[in-house]
């Protein structure tokens, strides 16, 4: 099977297994709105946050070390690379974990102003341990290419905890603390079955050489990880003291539905990747095929993107109350800095091949350090929105700069024409959905009076016409207007669909193979 066809089939079994892992948030989103309203989405921001900030401290790129060094190691020792960083990260990070856990009331002052959600700040920093161990355990998953057994898994992690929340959130009426139960009872079962799976295929054995020269490598990433996390958070930090708490969860309900490009894009896509052009790289023919690859990434991206942002204000009008309604201008921006953030992932190849790490945190905390004063300027001026333009224009800038260092060491071969093709048309279709008035066609008008109120019809006479009280054959007429838009403009939006063939060497053999044959007949 050639590198293209692996790299997506891995990539797609790992998409599968990062939305089964997700797949609770967004099943439970109506719940979650209703239920905790935009206060309660913002505790869960703020507390969020702050765990992410140890996640950057102790644990990003742990993904990325492991693999890179993987690959370098003799077979008989390569076992010892993930065995050897997990038991350092569980050294450092119990210690810092049982220290907040004494702090917790303080620091759930200093947070979120009041000290009464001290229980819900524990059960996040109990879940960060788990989580951030037993990720690090599933990283030897993904450098052997099991993406079944990871995906296994996360079905598990939905199953669980999907039954965790209904039971905590809905019936028991929990709110946010039922919330964060489920979430540490989920990651103890998972990160249970994951250091099983690492202990079977590494052992516990600890080299402390080797673990000397990833510290060497991981060590340097962390100042411009922090710094950038940082930025990130005083968007938050800005819109609680400006605005109000409520603003904040109107922010995280406006990254809600693009963070699925990331999620369901990026992530499981250089899961996949980021081990085999580690593994390439030093082939004659690797800069050019590394080279199509991120063209074949965006393609995908871009489509995922196109998608969200045509349908995202339809999507928050039916599934949320009115007051996070808002959030879809914001979410537009936010997928286009999503977008960049995939993009940096490729551009970045040859200052992490080469183990440039210094130079990476210089580039992240320079860029973060400017975002964080064009946060303030930006917030005070145009409000939520300035949040996601702030965040956007930053990874515009790191991107660029990133890449053209990056260059330097390891040419990629990219593939500026299709790269043009494929953002020049996203963006005709973009417009075309958000400025041609489709709304106000005849076609539009058909679905809002016929087809919505004769699929309500269907609904309420089969087996769904009476959950929760027959709320969903209503839905359809109640928020016929928001339904009809989402299905024109996915439509149009589909014509994204007409680029993939010249993009897929097979397909274009075929169609160039079905013109000859036109032409002589």
């Amino acid at each position: 099977m050639s590198t293209s066809r692996t790299t997506f089939k891995h990539a797609a079994i790992y998409s599968m297994a990062s939305m089964l892992a997700k797949a609770v948030g967004f099943i439970m989103l109506p719940f979650y709105a209703h239920i905790l309203k935009g206060e309660g989405y913002g505790v869960i921001g703020m507390l969020d946050a702050s765990t992410g900030f140890l996640v950057m401290l102790l644990g990003y790129g742990l993904n990325s070390t492991y693999t890179r060094f993987y690959h370098e190691e003799p077979e008989a020792n390569r076992g010892r690379v993930v065995s050897s960083g997990v038991t350092l990260l569980w050294t450092v990070s119990l210690p810092i974990v049982g220290i907040l856990l004494l702090a917790a009331r303080p620091a759930t002052q200093l947070l979120l102003g009041d000290p009464s959600h001290a229980l819900v700040f524990k059960l996040a920093l109990l879940t960060f341990a788990l989580d951030i161990t037993g990720q690090a355990c599933s990283t030897i998953l993904m450098i052997q290419r099991r993406s079944v057994i990871y995906s296994a898994t996360s079905l598990l992690r939905l199953v669980l905890g999907l039954s965790l929340n209904i039971w905590l959130i809905v019936v028991r009426g929990m709110g946010v603390t039922g919330y964060f139960l489920s979430a540490l009872i989920v990651a103890a079962v998972s990160t249970i079955i994951y250091h099983v799976l690492a202990y079977r295929t590494c052992g516990w054995g600890f080299d402390r050489e080797l673990m000397i020269r990833m510290l060497k490598f991981q060590l340097p990433m962390v100042p411009g990880n922090l710094v950038s996390f940082f930025s990130r958070q005083v968007e938050r930090v800005l819109l609680r003291v400006l605005i109000n708490l409520e603003s904040v969860g109107v922010l995280e309900m406006g990254g809600k539905f693009p963070s699925l490009i990331p999620l369901l894009v990026t992530q499981p896509f250089m899961r996949s990747w980021n081990t085999e052009r580690v593994r390439i790289a030093e082939q004659p023919e690797a800069p050019a095929l590394i080279g199509r690859m991120f063209t074949k990434f965006l393609l995908l991206a871009v489509f995922a993107g196109l998608m969200m942002a045509v349908n995202i204000r339809a999507v928050l009008e039916v599934l949320t109350p009115e007051e996070f309604w808002p959030a879809w201008r914001i979410a537009r921006i936010e997928i286009v800095g999503l977008l960049l953030s995939g993009c940096y992932y490729h551009m970045m190849f040859g200052l992490y091949y080469h183990k440039k790490t210094g130079k990476i945190s210089t580039l992240r905390a320079g860029t973060s350090l400017g975002k964080i004063g064009l946060s303030w300027l930006f917030i005070t001026t145009w409000g939520l929105a300035g949040a996601a333009w702030s965040s956007t224009l930053t990874w515009a800038v790191l991107v660029v700069w990133t890449g053209i260092l990056s260059q330097r060491l390891y040419p990629i071969r990219l593939e500026w024409g299709r790269i043009s093709l494929i953002v020049g048309w996203a963006l005709i279709l973009d417009q075309i959905c958000l400025r041609a008035g489709l709304d106000s066609t005849a076609f539009a008008g058909w679905i809002r009076v016929a087809a919505l109120p004769w699929l309500a019809t269907m609904i309420a006479n089969g087996p769904l016409g009476e959950l929760k009280e027959g709320k969903l054959p209503t839905m359809f007429i109640e928020r016929a207007i928001p339904l009809s838009s989402m299905i024109i403009n996915t439509m149009v939006a589909s014509l994204n669909l007409l680029l993939f063939p010249l993009f897929h060497d097979g397909a274009r053999r075929k169609i160039q193979l079905l013109l000859r044959r036109s032409r002589t007949n």
